[in-house]
């Protein structure tokens, strides 16, 4: 642990700062590897996990391993296959517990994940606060409305840590385009859309069943704990999303995903009015949630409308995204892709990395506010105005004028976003026969730069 910080700040925010993102364990395996040799014995954090499937295999676990100081003492879940491999993949060091409330009487275990189907997530996070346990709760936080105001009541009786998982606000993107948004840059901002879309049967939560599934490998009773009972069905135990017992669908699995980075990088916590509307089209042999939901959300205080939309039926939009709309410019962003723009102009972007050599040309540019001719008139195949975005030096395209000869574009400065800049994939200097990346992105979209406005 750091200077100054106790047990329970060391949990607060490493842990599960941690967990909240699957970027973060390979940010942190490199930093375990020297720190984890310096903390002490006393100041380890014994983590136990409730619930080891899809999401606790792909992601937690890993990220929780990587926090120095945090080890893995033991899971539990309701299918034998998962518990074994969470074993081995903690070394064979974490215990089987058996049931979640066996893992809780263990009063060596200092904090818990809590990655079990949603209708679980009211009662067992009641009981591990009330066991001295602090959680990391996998969103959404609730199945219904009603069951938030008496977990938030027991957090603040026990005086325990509660942190609810979604990954996107531990992302240097939306902490970026939260950044923008609150410096103003564009201007009054009304309108926000957001998109979740899918195409694919694991998309659709239909997920493959396992062939050693069976009423000996499968706990049905501990699955459906405050559920209604039913007779054993796998298609519920492994595809539990598609199900109102245990679910409510794209309402809670994926937009609490876009509705909680709309209030992070906004501001606002909650909105006065909602009107929605879902249907299944498509699924309707296996679901009983809608496989196409849209809604409509307005903040008046704050001054916005939030446009929600996914379905499961087209992929187009590459599954996640957002727009957010102002008076003077725009912000989209999805993966790890942020778009900045000005009302009007288009730019690109993305994550590759910025040589010394094109700083230094972009420094020239910017430090000479006149015209620069840097090639002739450029024609040939494939000229589709792809061009690079200059993020760094805060260069944007506000104008791409196609008419005459030759063609050019016009540049001025304008926001510093990070220290990144976006290329043509597969484009280099070789490639194309030119010196400078900008000169080379420029010239293969057949454009000439002639102005930099001041």
């Amino acid at each position: 642990m750091k200077p100054g910080m106790n047990r329970r700040q060391f949990i607060g925010r490493s842990l599960t700062g941690a967990a909240a993102a699957p970027l973060a364990a390979r940010a942190l395996r490199a930093e375990a590897g020297l720190l984890r040799s310096e903390t002490p014995p006393s100041d380890r954090i014994a983590v136990g996990i409730i619930g080891v499937g899809a999401r606790v295999q792909a992601d937690l676990l890993e990220a929780a391993m990587a926090v120095p100081g945090v080890e893995i003492v033991g899971v539990c879940d309701a299918y034998t296959g998962r518990v074994e491999r969470a074993i081995e993949r903690t070394g064979g060091r974490a215990k089987d517990y058996g049931s979640y409330r066996a893992l809780l009487a263990d009063k060596s275990i200092d904090a818990v994940i809590i990655s079990t189907p949603d209708h679980w997530h009211r009662q067992q996070t009641l009981d591990a606060m009330a066991a001295g346990k602090d959680v990391y709760l996998e969103k959404p936080m609730t199945l219904t409305i009603d069951e938030g105001p008496e977990m938030i009541a027991a957090a603040e009786r026990h005086r325990r840590i509660l942190q609810i998982g979604s990954q996107g606000m531990s992302s240097k993107l939306q902490e970026t385009a939260r950044e923008m948004i609150r410096s103003g840059r564009l201007g009054q901002i009304t309108l926000i859309r957001a998109t979740y879309d899918r195409n694919t049967d694991s998309g659709a939560w239909l997920y493959p069943i396992p062939p050693d599934a069976n009423e000996r490998t499968v706990n049905w009773e501990a699955f459906l704990g405050p559920a209604p009972q039913r007779p054993l069905s796998l298609e519920r135990f492994f595809r539990w999303r598609c199900y109102w017992d245990y679910s409510g669908g794209i309402a809670t699995d994926l937009f609490v995903h876009l509705m909680t980075t709309i209030h992070f990088v906004m501001g606002a916590t909650m909105a006065e009015r909602v009107v929605a509307t879902g249907e299944n089209y498509r699924h309707t042999k296996t679901h009983e949630v809608p496989d196409t939901l849209n809604a409509v959300l307005t903040y008046p205080k704050e001054g916005f409308t939030v446009s929600l939309g996914a379905t499961f039926n087209n992929s187009s939009s590459s599954e996640s995204g957002f727009a957010i709309l102002g008076t003077e410019g725009s912000l989209v962003f999805h993966g790890g892709q942020l778009t900045l723009g000005a009302d009007g102009t288009v730019i690109l972007n993305g994550d590759t990395g910025i040589s010394a050599g094109f700083k230094d040309e972009l420094d020239f540019i910017k430090g000479n506010p006149r015209t620069i001719p840097l090639y002739s008139t450029v024609s040939g195949p494939g000229n589709n105005a792809m061009f690079t975005i200059v993020k760094f030096a805060g260069i944007r395209i506000l104008d791409v004028k196609l008419t005459g000869s030759p063609k050019y574009v016009t540049v001025q400065p304008a926001f510093v976003i990070d220290s990144t800049v976006v290329t043509q994939p597969g484009n280099t200097a070789s490639d194309i026969g030119c010196q400078g990346e900008l000169a080379c992105a420029l010239r293969n979209a057949g454009l000439q730069l002639l102005t930099l406005l001041d």
